[in-house]
């Protein structure tokens, strides 16, 4: 038992950040999951870094162990990261509408019986590109690409619970509302 505790010690100290490290990371992380690029905003805004690099580096430390429990659990780590993501930005008034995006998709990790059947089923299916994905984020953390290390756990966890949905980007102002006028014909 004391050899595990070790072993998980040196895994977890294996990973580190600064404060910057932590706003490249959720940069990135924001990054992989949207394909938006916020982090100019999130250096400027960022709170509680001290708190997120504990879990940012618990989390890299489980997935970095590559079996599916220890991924599993990650992915669940990040997606607390994620969920508390509204309150360590809610000074980035540039951010609003990326931030309920995310916030919106991360609503799973609220519901632990559909993430647990989402996450096992998507691990699975996926497990070739969540192998590759963990090799290239163990990989970029060894080169600090912090901001690159992020948008692999993004993919990361879009290979696990599913891709933002396209649908959350339209806005009122992005409908062609002539085209929908049109193909009702004589509906109203």
């Amino acid at each position: 038992m004391k050899i595990l505790s070790a072993i998980t010690a040196i895994i977890a100290t294996r990973y580190q950040m600064d404060a910057a490290g932590v706003e490249e990371f959720v940069g990135g992380l924001i990054f992989g999951l949207i394909k938006k690029d916020d982090l100019p905003e999130i250096q400027k805004c960022l709170k509680d870094s001290e708190n997120l690099e504990v879990q940012i580096v618990n989390a890299l430390a489980d997935v970095s162990k590559g079996d599916l429990q220890d991924i599993l659990k990650g992915v669940q780590e990040i997606g607390q990261i994620l969920q508390e993501l509204p309150v360590d930005l809610s000074d980035c008034q540039g951010m609003s509408g990326d931030i309920a995006k995310i916030e919106n998709w991360a609503s799973i990790f609220s519901h632990p019986t559909t993430l647990i059947t989402t996450l096992t089923k998507n691990l699975l299916s996926n497990w070739k590109d969540v192998v590759a994905e963990v090799s290239q984020t163990s990989s970029d953390y060894s080169s600090a690409d912090y901001y690159k290390v992020g948008e692999d756990v993004g993919d990361l966890l879009i290979l696990s619970v599913g891709p933002i949905s396209k649908a959350s980007n339209v806005t009122m102002e992005s409908v062609d509302w002539s085209a929908l006028q049109n193909n009702l014909g004589g509906l109203y």
